[in-house]
């Protein structure tokens, strides 16, 4: 599209994005408003069928009722003259999330954990708005789901902002064909829910676990459902079982594993009840664990330092990919098909989805057509398996044919049936769109009611299909609460929803208040008569109180009333007793029996010995008693009870009543104090903070009794080189503790031996003597085993040449060593430098890294200089003239290697490699003479020739 031309002489069409589908894309200007918009339009091959016609213009009604930052907006809709419609939409300059996922794939860059949570948040935000939207006229629950939650229906600008589109399918309905009788069920494969191939009820919920398989693939990289076979996919969206094991290992928070976890849930009342508790878990974790919550300025950091090439995209090509329908071709043509479903069985599968298959648009650009044509992810997967990389342009539009859908059965929002619309929309219908427009878009418009009262339903019902018209004088006083009215749409809550419900349905309110008032009092005299609970016995024993009420602690105690005992266990009521002085006794098995008098006057109240006085409501309580013995190592401690420190120090004794806390503390000269122990004799609970420095022992013999003895020990700091290496201390079987992880350990006065062990690395043992003055911290260096091997550089056979290791260095200190190689050397983690030496090499350094355990030494041979010597062996005068050559000793039949003639001295001097050799000696005149000579062995040969 080379030209630009006018919508309505105000929206100016530029360039076409993509088609694909039953719709068209078009980049435009607004002049009116000077701004960039999207404009959709139906594809003029398509305008002469109906229901083509009536999901676009559902898709304008549906974006149309929703006024959310976080929902792409819908400015305007318009019909021209030759019948086709227009969609005017906010232009969103980015990319669907979709794309952005493969592309970071493609990079190998991970979208931060931060980011994601991030995205699904302000997702949330959206859904719960839509979910929860009602309908400004008439204040009834519009009942939108979306159905079609996905990666490539998210957009998110460059500016780091998040929008979800394509509310096309919002409103569609399952279905029976009264021929096949058959469900279908529409969105993207691997996002639908188990619900929607179940054919169970498809409702907000379903829209939560689709955001579930969007939040996995966000926080992984990869898709939830990524089976080879579309077969497989279902069966796995059926069962819904999530392994957190993939989460665990790609390091995903636990809270965050904990939200994805509910959000998959394959029973919808598991799953969170709305999009908003979603939201305020995700808003949770990142005020605990972000400096915001408000992560859109980070997420445009993160995609302009990591991915330039699509902001480059952007500012050349803007008009071509940078809209809100410009979304990647991640989901392949399969996965966006919607599946006829037959007696729970997946039998074929048909695609109805009629944006989502814009997907693969063949008017994307060369590159993004390349892009497609080579991603595996958007490949075709055909029945058996194979890959077909054809796009597919006009996909939704073909095989929506296929379906032979009953029109009569198709309701519309409106009442009437997919028949009555073969024509094109009329316009009456059209105003009512567009009013809805107007109302979301500028809602300061109030309604014309010239007599200000409330419409009659029938009168509303006649004129249903006619337009609303508008003015800025009357407002209808019933439509909406005062109250509602003036607040944004987007800001509205639940609560207010709850609200406007409440008033709604008043009088029924009342009346269940009502029966639910007069079932509590019914029920409250009755607990009240038959005393079922303590409160109802409570009340009792005040309208008719008893002569007396027995608690004790701990309960179930046997009570005896002047010797005879009485028919039950405390806690006992009894009603009369005879006036005069009484002898009350309680007895509890492993406690000291309990016994007090009791005086019963004619009239007034009970008095029990060393008890205050009660009305007969009001119960005694009687608590039996514990010995308690407190002993300390040192002795001599001073002990604090409850705060309170006794006179006597340790050992001591007290008797202490069950049933009141009981917290015990020691003192000990300049010993850390021992504290942060509380015993509850009742339930024979004792709580220790460190078991190290207390020892509670429960003796039961006459009488129960505690034995509580508290270790003064002084702490040691204990660390080592490597850290985490295990603590045993003494002849303990269990470790002690770790270094670093527990860097104190608490040990008494006198010698310990200290243990350190890790694998890999030597044990190490150590004798410490603890006392006031003795050290405080301890360190070690645990070592490993390192073996070393010398190689000659030059032998292709890389065999080992026995060199000595003279001496190891580290940080100026030299240790002397003389072990031959291949040899093992126990070294402390730390960096060192060994030198070998070897004749007839040179002598060579290496380094030793904190972590080697093996180190292998390559050395270089160095050239010996050789002087042979020729004399006579009778005289012992010198041979002049005597050719020296020489080979090796294993090069039995090569050719022989000219090492020098003798000079008038007798003597022929020449470099020659280390090793074993074979040199001989001719002289005229002279037997020949050879000899085997090493030349590591020395410098100088000589050969005595003997004359023939």
């Amino acid at each position: 599209m080379n030209e630009t031309w006018l919508v309505e002489n105000k929206y100016e069409i530029i360039s076409k994005i993509k088609q694909g589908g039953f719709g068209v894309v078009y980049y435009g200007f607004d002049q009116t408003f000077q701004r960039p918009v999207a404009i959709k339009a139906v594809e003029p091959g398509l305008l002469n069928e109906a229901r083509y016609v009536d999901m676009f213009l559902e898709e304008a009604k549906n974006a149309a009722k929703l006024n959310h930052n976080n929902i792409v907006h819908v400015y305007d809709l318009v019909k021209k003259d030759e019948g086709q419609y227009y969609i005017i939409m906010e232009y969103i300059n980015g990319v669907d999330l979709g794309r952005l996922i493969r592309i970071a794939k493609e990079k190998n860059v991970r979208i931060p954990a931060n980011i994601g949570i991030f995205i699904i948040k302000e997702i949330c935000k959206a859904l719960e708005y839509a979910h929860n939207k009602r309908d400004l006229i008439t204040n009834q629950h519009l009942n939108l789901v979306h159905q079609d939650i996905s990666p490539s229906n998210i957009m998110v600008s460059f500016d780091g902002h998040v929008k979800l589109i394509d509310f096309g399918i919002a409103k569609l309905k399952f279905y029976k064909n009264k021929k096949s009788k058959d469900k279908t069920y529409v969105g993207k494969l691997p996002y639908l829910s188990p619900e929607q191939l179940n054919g169970g009820i498809v409702n907000k919920l379903t829209d939560l676990f689709s955001l579930g398989s969007v939040f996995y693939e966000v926080m992984i990289g990869e898709r939830l459902f990524n089976q080879e076979t579309n077969d497989d996919i279902i069966e796995s969206i059926r069962k819904a079982k999530i392994d957190t094991k993939t989460l665990e290992k790609g390091e995903i928070p636990e809270e965050i594993i904990q939200v994805l976890t509910k959000m998959l849930q394959k029973d919808p009342g598991s799953r969170y009840q709305g999009a908003n508790g979603i939201y305020l878990d995700l808003v949770e974790y990142l005020m605990e664990n972000v400096r915001t919550v408000e992560l859109s300025n980070e997420f445009a950091d993160f995609i302009h330092k990591n991915f330039p090439d699509l902001l480059k995209e952007s500012s050349v090509n803007a008009g071509r990919r940078s809209t809100i329908y410009a979304r990647s071709d991640e989901i392949s043509g399969d996965e966006m098909l919607s599946s006829v479903i037959e007696d729970d069985d997946i039998s074929n599968v048909e695609t109805v989805d009629k944006i989502d298959s814009d997907e693969k648009s063949s008017e994307v650009g060369d590159e993004d057509q390349n892009r497609n044509e080579s991603d595996s992810n958007g490949d075709l997967k055909k029945d058996n398996g194979t890959k077909d990389n054809s796009l597919i342009d006009d996909i939704a539009l073909d095989e929506f044919d296929k379906l032979n859908i009953d029109k009569q059965v198709i309701e519309k929002e409106d009442g009437s049936n997919g028949d009555t619309k073969e024509d094109e929309l009329n316009e009456s219908e059209l105003k009512k769109i567009k009013s809805v427009l107007e109302e979301e878009i500028k809602p300061s418009f109030e309604y014309k009611d010239i007599d200000d009262t409330v419409v009659d339903e029938k009168e509303s019902n006649q004129k249903n299909n006619t337009a609303i018209e508008m003015t800025s004088t009357f407002k209808p006083k019933t439509m909406m609460p005062e109250d509602y009215s003036q607040v944004e749409d987007d800001e509205k809550t639940v609560i207010d929803v709850i609200r406007l419900s409440a008033k709604a349905r008043r009088r029924p309110i009342l009346f269940v208040t009502g029966g639910l008032l007069m079932t509590f009092i019914i029920l409250m005299a009755l607990n009240i008569y038959f005393q079922w609970t303590d409160y109802g016995a409570r009340i009792y024993d005040r309208i008719f109180p008893p002569a007396i009420k027995i608690y004790s602690s701990p309960q179930g105690a046997r009570v005896y009333l002047d010797g005879e005992e009485l028919g039950s266990a405390t806690p006992l009521t009894i009603h009369k007793i005879v006036p005069g002085v009484h002898q009350l006794k309680l007895t509890y098995a492993g406690y000291p029996e309990l016994i007090r008098s009791i005086m019963v006057p004619s009239s007034g109240m009970i008095k029990v010995d060393g008890e205050k006085s009660r009305k007969g409501y009001e119960p005694y309580l009687f608590r039996f008693k514990s010995q308690i013995e407190l002993q300390s190592d040192p002795i001599g401690a001073v002990v604090m009870v409850n705060g309170v420190e006794l006179k006597q120090k340790t050992p001591s004794s007290i008797e202490w009543e069950v049933g009141i806390p009981l917290s015990i503390s020691m003192k000990l000269n300049q010993f850390n104090k021992l504290d942060n122990i509380t015993l509850d004799l009742e339930n024979d609970k004792v709580q220790i903070e460190d078991n190290r420095l207390w020892n509670v022992q429960r003796v039961s013999d006459d009488h129960s009794r505690y034995l509580i003895e508290g270790y003064f020990k002084k702490f040691i700091k204990v660390s080592s080189v490597p850290n985490d290496a295990l603590i045993y201390l003494d002849d303990f079987e269990e470790p002690v503790g770790k270094t670093g992880s527990m860097n104190t350990i608490p040990l008494s006065m006198g010698s310990h031996e200290i243990l350190f062990v890790k694998d890999g690395y030597n044990s190490k043992r150590i004798n410490l003597r603890v006392s006031e003055d003795g050290p405080k911290s301890i360190y070690t260096a645990l070592t490993r085993n390192v073996r070393f091997f010398a190689k000659d550089i030059t032998d292709p056979e890389d065999n080992e040449i026995g060199a000595i290791i003279t001496s190891i260095s580290r940080k100026g200190k030299t240790r002397y060593f003389d072990y031959q190689t291949p040899c093992e050397v126990p070294l402390e983690p730390y960096n060192y430098k060994a030198t070998l030496k070897k004749n007839g090499y040179k002598e060579t350094t290496v380094f030793v890294s904190p972590a080697a355990r093996e180190v292998i030494v390559r050395m270089e041979p160095v050239n010996a200089n050789l002087e042979v010597f020729v004399i006579d062996a009778l005289t012992g005068l010198p041979l002049s003239d005597a050719h020296v050559s020489f080979r090796g000793i294993d090069e039995t039949s090569a050719h022989e290697i000219i090492f020098g003639v003798s000079n008038d001295f007798g003597r022929c001097k020449n470099n020659i490699n280390p090793g074993d050799y074979v040199f001989r000696v001719k002289r005229e005149g002279y037997f020949e003479k050879s000899t085997t000579f090493n030349t590591n062995d020395g410098k100088r040969l000589e050969f005595k020739l003997v004359i023939q």
